[in-house]
């Protein structure tokens, strides 16, 4: 994979090169006017972080702006990673270990010198179906409702193999294609150095999932019990 890398005093970019096209450049040098004028979709708009999908070169991307909170909060960040470049790094850690995301295209980072302000992140626009509203159905097959259950443990799974913890799992974060899961919101993921506090991860990842599941109304008492069996299936497997 080729990147595209501009280094200036108020502004770098990384970008895939097979993606920067006259475009995408357009896109990067009036980034703003887009998020906020031009959106196909907007998926999320607080002060922490601004999330729309656009339309460049006829194809959906995601762009996610990190907001920043004042002068604190920027001197917070310049002895840390941008949470444009946590989320390239992460997604692709996680494509590398073989569960699917979102494929990183771009990042930004305002700068004013060694300053970092806001920083954006770009990537692939992901069509499918949010985990929560397919478990919150009650006509779906109860085989293939086992099948994506059991998918979803074996990605969970294999994240505490690998010593990572996504650190906000639930249903929401789960997008389903063609029957698959993928993972997305990786700005707080971190893969651990130490075998104990991985394990310490993995087990409060698991509980944090099924808690998350037992706390929103619309999931069914059934849905949360056959998570429950799965999951001591995989156990009990050693799988």
């Amino acid at each position: 994979m080729t990147i595209v890398n501009i280094h200036r005093w108020n502004r770098l970019i990384h970008c895939r090169k097979e993606y920067f096209s006259s475009a995408m450049q357009d896109l990067l040098q009036n980034i703003d006017f887009y998020i906020d004028r031009k959106p196909w979709r907007v998926l999320k708009n607080d002060p922490t972080s601004t999330v729309v999908v656009l339309k460049v070169d006829d194809n959906y991307v995601v762009v996610k702006r990190a907001n920043t909170k004042g002068w604190a909060h920027i001197l917070r960040r310049f002895f840390t990673c941008s949470r444009a470049k946590k989320n390239w790094r992460n997604a692709s850690m996680l494509l590398d270990i073989g569960i699917p995301t979102f494929s990183p295209i771009a990042l930004m980072e305002e700068r004013w010198g060694p300053l970092k302000w806001r920083s954006y992140f770009i990537c692939s626009y992901i069509q499918g179906t949010e985990a929560l509203e397919y478990f919150s159905r009650t006509d779906e097959p109860q085989e293939q409702t086992k099948e994506i259950a059991t998918k979803i443990a074996r990605m969970l799974q294999t994240l505490a193999k690998h010593w990572i913890s996504h650190r906000d799992i639930n249903l929401s974060n789960i997008i389903l294609v063609d029957g698959e899961p993928w993972l997305i919101d990786l700005d707080s993921m971190r893969q651990h150095r130490f075998s104990f506090i991985a394990t310490r991860g993995a087990r409060r990842e698991r509980e944090r999932f099924i808690n998350n599941c037992s706390d929103t109304p619309i999931i069914l008492p059934e849905v949360l019990s056959l998570f429950g069996t799965i999951f001591n299936e995989l156990d009990t497997c050693g799988n």
